[in-house]
């Protein structure tokens, strides 16, 4: 299935996961938020039995409990005017970061631009481990610069600070964003801050809150073809007729004839501490093997400290035989509970405010 995700100006982008095409019709019709990309850390290690050793993670100023064999990643962090996105593939040392920056740094300097010497506008070392960088996205840019505060924590955890300013406001805003680099902390991993702050990928930034505050985090278990997004933005729905449910009712009301496909739940249930509107749907993916797909949203007030929580889940091939591509498939029973399970445990962290 190929899922459309329509994301909203504050989420980020759209972007797709795969699964069979059936299931992808349904959930097409009423898809929001944003599913955003996997930061790989960790082959996956174990299966998910029912009684499956747990581990704690944090995402934003939010906890979730996860088995401990999964890959876990909070792979942006959204602010006012700023974005905070880890590297995939990080600087091993520090000499590493510096080698990367200045051969960035030269690029830009030798790309033509159609009014100034290159795309390049300015770099500035903030220390060893930091620096920023102001450049024109392209040749024809001219009222727009883009600002990179890039910075090294840790062997392979690396972090780029990043935004755009107009031409009368770069000089301004460039301190900004040397300061966003400057306050990310390097966070080890398994380790659940209780002071103000959010939680990113083996990182940490500290202080209280913004009046913008988007994360994205995703959970994936390789071996079971599991994938699990979950996300908290200030965003809530104009009307009710933009929740789930409506939204699935009305697909359903406007779209005949559907694929065949099991409704398992249609509802709500109380997901950290408020309602919640659930859906969970069964059918067959391309290759005839069940796919579920479930989906939760639980709507804020638009302040960080109540944020909209957004949490999707897919399994792509639910039984599927051992080497149909899914090492470790689950049972439809098994995957329920590892749904139930994390959607429960997720949590307002202890001191995030």
């Amino acid at each position: 299935m190929k899922l459309h995700s329509y994301a909203t100006k504050t989420a980020g982008r759209p972007a797709l996961h795969r699964a069979g095409m059936l299931v992808a019709l349904l959930f097409t019709l009423i898809a929001t938020g944003c599913e955003p990309a996997a930061v790989a850390r960790a082959p996956i290690k174990s299966q998910v039995p029912e009684k499956a050793i747990m581990r704690i993670e944090c995402f934003g100023r939010y906890q979730v409990t996860v088995p401990a064999g999964s890959v876990f990643s909070v792979p942006s962090v959204t602010l006012p005017n700023v974005e905070f996105r880890a590297q995939r593939e990080g600087a091993a040392t520090l000499d590493a970061f510096q080698g990367k920056l200045k051969v960035f740094a030269q690029k830009l300097g030798t790309s033509p631009h159609d009014t100034e010497k290159s795309l390049l506008h300015r770099v500035e070392a903030l220390g060893p481990d930091a620096a920023v960088i102001v450049f024109r996205e392209s040749a024809a840019a001219t009222e727009v610069f883009e600002i990179q505060g890039w910075r090294w924590l840790a062997p392979g955890v690396e972090y780029i600070a990043a935004g755009a300013a107009t031409t009368a406001e770069v000089t301004a805003d460039t301190p900004l964003f040397a300061q966003a680099a400057q306050n990310l902390r390097f966070r080890a991993p398994g380790t659940v801050p209780q002071s103000p702050g959010l939680c990113l990928q083996d990182a940490w930034l500290p202080g209280g809150a913004h009046r913008r505050e988007s994360v994205s985090a995703r959970l994936t278990l390789p071996a079971q073809g599991v994938t699990i997004t979950l996300a908290t933005e200030l965003p809530v729905p104009k009307t009710r007729d933009d929740q789930l449910l409506a939204r699935w009712n009305a697909a359903k009301r406007v779209s005949a004839p559907l694929p065949k496909f099991e409704e398992l739940r249609n509802g709500t249930r109380m997901v950290d501490g408020r309602p919640a509107e659930e859906l969970v749907l069964l059918a067959n993916n391309d290759r005839g093997v069940p796919t579920l797909d479930a989906k939760l949203e639980a709507y804020g007030d638009r302040t960080p400290q109540r944020p909209t929580l957004r949490i999707s889940m897919t399994v792509e091939q639910l039984d599927a035989a051992p080497g149909a591509g899914i090492n470790q498939p689950l049972s439809r029973k098994a995957a329920l509970e590892l749904w139930d399970g994390l959607t429960q445990s997720i949590r307002q962290r202890a001191g995030a405010f």
